[in-house]
């Protein structure tokens, strides 16, 4: 009693309290969602808010690629056309009208032709009268300058930054296009168009209140505004001049040209690369977007919240009289020992309380007979099911299907220990688990174990062990087991299992490439052999996946028809190119024939044997016939380029001549023979042109002498194509040629070193030919001989590429560019 008192006395919080406290942990986290979602819904404004000016931004910024595009199609049509390209100089001017009526189509645009040689001279302009004079060469670095001498070098249509035209204050911008005449860039046509002409096409944009737009130029001046144009153009904006800033993409803040914080949205002018386009909006206009709202949801859930307590404490009053009730019930109970109806609860409005009465007056009726349900259920279970004594372990209770299970009747079961019908193996482990339930160390306890019948047959089952508690106590009064017969599964289990082990040693060990196909294409099982065909470190990385990608493009629709006849029922063999993980091309010949799956469907089984290298070679070997005879023909037609070029004042020196040159070809020809035409090292082409003069090589009049080393070597494997080789073998005879008559090789002591470098980003092949120790050089060569011609004619006309020559007071330095894509392999 004196507990129950205490308990009494104990500060207890009353059922309003309660209720009120229910109230606020049902809205509080109601309205910590709904305070999440006002934030959610302000991110959200903020993000659409954003995403209209990255959309404003996108759309000015393709309006202006598209006047680009119209600029650029107006030049390109000027450059290509036949009239332009073959007039000569003196003939362009008569052109004017035509230009001038594609000017006057463009909206006043302005459209010149000018030579694409240094300096640029002018032939027609049709911002000019007729009877104005042609202006002077244009200066380095002035107007369109850098323009021009971009498309003359890079043969390709560009776009200027913003400019002044000559001879004026006026700003600029122009697309111009080559004209291009026999392979090279003869003159250049520009379209130049008053800025303002973007300016009108950012005004056609509606843009809100005070925000405005800009297009700045690759340098990061202003080229046109949508507001305030005149005022800013060829200015540098706040955004441009921080370099931090004027990195960013997409949106950001800075300050604006008014001074004022904006929210920016930056993109790229996709025809005009370097240029970019900003859509600006002041910062508190964005900041009002998402602000407003997010204060109108604050006061609502404030108001939702106070309306909650109030509820809560009127309904409080209804809730309490009903519990008070059953408290008095309890309490009598509780004093009685034992159920009373002499006082009966009254109904309650409340649905819960009224059914917590009526289930009080069930409780007692529903275990009387769920105890009967259980008897029943127990008696009549297909399971064996058993109930032991904690303590002991000695079973209680049986029913028949444990009988069955054990082989022993229920007599013989009751009052045994479970663990001595368990296999002797089994027993540690089942009784070290059993005990573990029973000490609440484990909530169960599930185990496969076997149990031995009375004529020594084992039975083997799946027994899950529950344990059952007191109500009043909690302890553990009994233990109840489940045992589930799989001795016939373990026995299929392991009988499928020594029969898929010996298959899977069979499927992995074999040399060819095995594997199951789906219906649909899905890869089902492929060994190791096939793995590594396809060059795959697992089996997860492209088992379960569609084998249709692994074949090449164009043998994928009969691979695909194949597949379908075999899968229907055919025996096919058939060749293919696969396309491994690692994107390595091999050649597969497969035989494959159905398969029939266990679910009932049918699959491709295949062997696949890898003839990559049978094919290549026979490949090799029809390419190996047709390079030679293109090779022969080309070695021919250069033999004779070199008879017909080479001065022949001196018969003597006609023949050393030809007899060099002639030779230098025969070494790169033989070098491309021993590596099958599929190219020639840059160092081993070298090192046959510069034998003579390399360390190790002997003295020209005492063969057992060494000599100290003429010529030095120095530069990364760099492998040439065929085209290439012989181009550069001649341009490097011709440069040792020279250097043997009059340069550093002519005089003891002289050294000629040869290096080279392959440039990737620029995309050049650089080779440095330097000449030290040689005789004075007063100056470049009087006339042009035969080996500037050659050199000129291989490595600019032939490779595209270019010659660089200075004349040192030390010697000769020749540096030759090449561009990678036309000479590397």
């Amino acid at each position: 009693m004196s507990s129950t008192k205490s308990a009494r006395l104990a500060p207890r919080l009353g059922l309003r309290a309660h209720l009120v406290g229910l109230v606020l942990a049902v809205l509080l986290p109601a309205l910590a969602v709904g305070g999440a979602a006002a934030w959610h819904a302000a991110s959200a404004y903020r993000q659409a808010f954003e995403a209209r000016l990255l959309d404003t931004a996108r759309a000015l910024s393709l309006a202006i690629s598209s006047e680009f595009d119209t600029l650029g199609t107006a030049a390109l049509a000027l450059a290509s056309a036949p009239s332009l390209r073959d007039a000569a100089d003196s003939e362009i001017p008569a052109m004017r009208t035509w230009a001038a009526e594609i000017a006057q189509g463009l909206g006043g645009a302005r459209v010149v032709v000018k030579d694409a040689a240094p300096g640029h001279r002018q032939l027609l302009d049709t911002g000019l009268s007729k009877a104005a004079l042609v202006p002077s060469p244009s200066v380095s670095g002035h107007g369109g300058w850098d323009l021009i001498r971009r498309v003359a070098e890079t043969g390709r249509p560009a776009v200027s930054d913003l400019f002044t035209s000559p001879g004026s204050s006026s700003w600029a911008v122009a697309v111009a296009a080559p004209v291009l005449r026999a392979g090279r860039v003869e003159r250049v046509v520009i379209v130049a168009a008053d800025p303002a002409r973007l300016s009108a096409l950012l005004r056609m944009q509606p843009l809100s209140g005070a925000a405005f737009a800009s297009v700045a130029d690759g340098r990061g001046r202003i080229v046109a505004r949508s507001r305030d144009h005149e005022r800013f153009v060829g200015t540098v904006p706040p955004s441009q001049s921080n370099s931090g800033i004027a990195e960013q993409r997409g949106v950001f803040r800075s300050r604006t040209s008014y001074g004022h914080e904006g929210l920016y949205a930056r993109q790229g002018v996709a025809r005009a690369p370097g240029w970019t386009l900003v859509v600006v909006e002041p910062l508190a206009a964005y900041t009002a977007s998402w602000v407003h709202p997010l204060l109108g949801l604050f006061g609502g859930g404030v108001a939702a919240l106070a309306l909650g307590v109030m509820l809560a404490a009127t309904l409080a009053g209804r809730v309490r009289r009903p519990v008070a009730a059953l408290l008095r019930r309890a309490e009598d109970v509780a004093a009685a020992g034992r159920s009373t109806t002499a006082e009966p609860l009254p109904r309650s409005s409340v649905a819960e309380f009224e059914a917590l009465r009526a289930a009080v007056e069930r409780a007692e009726a529903a275990r009387r007979e769920g105890e009967a349900e259980f008897r029943t259920a127990f008696e009549q279970a297909p399971v064996a099911m058993s109930q032991s004594d904690p303590e002991t372990g000695r079973l209680l209770r049986v029913n028949a299907a444990y009988c069955h299970l054990l082989g022993r009747q229920e007599p013989e079961l009751v009052g045994r220990r479970f663990l001595d019908l368990v296999h002797l193996e089994d027993r540690e482990t089942d009784q070290a688990g059993w005990w573990r339930m029973v000490r609440g160390e484990a909530p169960d306890h599930r185990t496969e174990k076997r149990y031995v019948r009375p004529d020594g047959t084992v039975r083997t089952a799946i027994v899950s062990v529950s344990p059952v508690r007191g109500p009043a106590t909690g302890r553990v009064v009994r233990t109840l087991a489940a045992a589930l017969d799989v001795t016939e599964r373990r026995e299929a289990e392991a009988a499928l299992a020594a029969s898929e082990a010996q298959l899977r040693a069979v499927f992995e060990t074999t040399p060819e490439c095995v594997k199951v196909v789906a219906l649909d294409g899905t890869l089902l099982r492929m060994n190791r052999a096939g793995l590594r065909m396809v060059g795959a470190e697992a089996a997860d990385m492209v088992e379960g996946k569609c084998v249709f990608g692994l074949v090449a493009p164009e043998h994928r629709a009969a691979w695909q028809e194949n597949h379908m006849r075999v899968c229907q029922g055919e025996a096919l063999a058939w060749e293919f190119d696969v396309i491994g993980l690692q994107g390595m091309r091999r050649s597969m010949e497969t035989h494959a024939a159905p398969l029939h799956l266990p679910d009932g469907g049918v699959a491709q089984l295949a062997v696949t044997r890898d003839v990559t290298a049978r094919r290549q070679a026979e490949e090799r070997q029809a390419l190996l016939m047709r390079e030679v005879d293109h090779r022969a023909k080309n070695a021919l037609t250069v033999v004779q380029a070199t008879l017909r070029l080479t001065p022949k004042e001196d018969a003597q020196s006609y023949a050393r001549a030809v007899e060099g040159r002639v030779r230098a070809l025969a070494r790169a020809h033989t070098l491309l023979a021993e590596e099958q035409w599929i190219g020639v090292e840059l160092w081993a082409l070298a090192e046959g042109e510069l034998a003579p003069f390399l360390p190790g090589a002997g003295n020209a009049n005492d063969a057992d002498m060494p000599v100290a080393p003429r010529a030095e070597l120095s530069g990364p494997p760099v492998r040439l194509r065929p085209e290439a080789a012989q181009a550069v073998a001649m341009a490097l005879h011709e440069l040792a040629t020279n250097a043997t008559k009059h340069g550093a090789m002519s005089v003891p002591g002289g050294v000629v070193g040869l290096s080279w470098e392959a440039d990737r980003e620029t995309g050049w092949l650089r080779l440095r030919w330097e000449e030290i120790g040689g005789p004075v050089v007063p100056g470049p060569p009087l006339v042009r001989g035969f080996g500037s011609r050659v050199l000129e004619g291989t490595i600019r006309d032939q490779l595209g590429g270019r010659v660089e020559r200075r004349w040192e007071p030390g010697g000769l330095i020749c540096e030759l560019d090449l561009p990678l894509t036309r000479v590397v392999q």
